[in-house]
């Protein structure tokens, strides 16, 4: 989109992810002008598994219509080491889905409300003053008086105000194709532990096709992802399937360490490491952020210190205490030692899959778990001493 002439917008949203659009729907509902700002042409494919949890589904407002490639009703955890297998079975635990097109249906809803899209356009220079901001990018310039950073992992925008300080980690997934019966065989969530060291494998159902991929979760682990997908998705009997769009990503697995909020610019979604380090999903604090930096523009938009305040305490506090419960957690599941990991699954496994599925629903968080479930603790404790 061209000619922005000088175009002053109440917020501006960069990035046209979930975070993104559910910040500028917010904005939108609000009351308040706002603008959606991203590089690419959009729609766009996006590197994700694109499992979408339950609880992030429960943030997500009526009347928003997506396509959906497959709903599943379990989940799997399996561990390599003792060859054992956990499984909890609900109703519609994980819904997949296409990321350019759920994506594109948030889009598409922050329009109809108002916002103003602008893809294609790269911004090139931000020059934040006392009571407004400028940008100037490929198209024109344009200012806000709120500027919300929603640009995902790379972050290269923001990373010129805030110290990026989050850990980073690769991922790698692939679309695989297998034969009918092979496709029946996999059609649980799947979550497979052993496969490489500091991290998970995974298999999700999608329809006419699987997810399948690899996470790392801890950065001491260096792993050749390339040649550890082929030799897992040799052991699934996948490796004569036809495979495409093998992408590698990366993951925030840790949140900046500065305040989310600086002046009248805000952080969200992966651009601020809200990332789960257990599971490395992301779409539930993107969306959870992007509401709450939308709500708190909303509320007190004359007094930029009262929107930070409510950010923090309503939205982005409730987030880092999850997050650190679970980067406690993470420690024992993914450290390279895997006694600790192993004792766990054998004697806790059935518990901790239930428990995963509590999780994933909005049943339970991390630390209602931790009170549940005593042996948690014991356990970081000893992981910690």
């Amino acid at each position: 989109m061209t000619g922005l002439e000088q175009q002053h917008f109440d917020v501006v949203v960069v990035g046209a992810g979930p975070a993104g659009a559910m910040s500028a729907i917010k904005v939108a509902k609000g009351g308040l002008s706002v603008a959606i700002i991203d590089q690419a042409t959009l729609p766009r494919r996006k590197v994700c598994a694109g499992g979408l949890v339950k609880r992030a589904v429960s943030l997500i407002p009526h009347e928003i219509h997506y396509p959906i490639e497959q709903q599943c009703h379990a989940i799997a955890m399996h561990t390599e080491s003792d060859d054992i297998r956990f499984l909890e079975k609900r109703h519609t635990l994980v819904t997949m889905v296409c990321r350019s097109s759920f994506d594109d249906a948030l889009i598409q809803h922050a329009k109809s409300l108002g916002a103003q899209l602008l893809d294609n356009t790269k911004i090139t220079t931000i020059s934040p003053h006392l009571g407004h901001i400028t940008l100037k990018s490929d198209q024109g310039s344009l200012s806000c008086t709120y500027l919300i950073f929603a640009e995902g992992a790379m972050a290269k925008l923001s990373n010129q105000f805030w110290h990026d300080d989050r850990i980073l980690l690769p991922s790698l997934e692939a679309d695989v194709f297998p034969s009918a019966d092979l496709l029946a065989s996999h059609q649980d969530a799947t979550f497979d532990f052993g496969i490489i060291q500091g991290g998970y494998a995974w298999v999700f159902p999608k329809g006419d096709h699987l997810s399948v991929g690899l996470a790392v979760m801890n950065k001491s682990c260096k792993i050749p992802l390339q040649q550890t997908l082929d030799t897992y998705l040799n052991s699934l009997g996948l490796a004569n399937a036809g495979i495409s769009n093998r992408k590698g990503f990366v993951i925030p697995l840790s949140p900046r360490s500065e305040p989310m909020m600086k002046g009248r610019m805000i952080l969200v979604g992966d651009a601020a490491g809200f990332a789960d380090p257990i599971s490395a999903e992301g779409l539930t604090h993107a969306i959870q952020s992007g509401i709450g930096a939308g709500e708190a523009i909303v509320a007190a938009f004359s007094h930029p210190e009262k929107v930070a305040e409510i950010y923090n305490h309503k939205t982005v506090q409730p987030i880092l205490g999850e997050l650190r419960i679970a980067r406690l957690l993470a420690k024992v599941i993914y450290h390279p030692n895997t006694m600790l990991r192993n004792m766990l699954f054998k004697h806790h496994g059935s518990r901790l899959c239930k428990g995963m599925a509590d999780l994933i629903e909005g049943k339970r968080s991390y630390a209602s778990s931790l009170e549940k479930h005593k042996f948690l603790s014991a356990i970081i404790k000893k992981a910690s001493a």
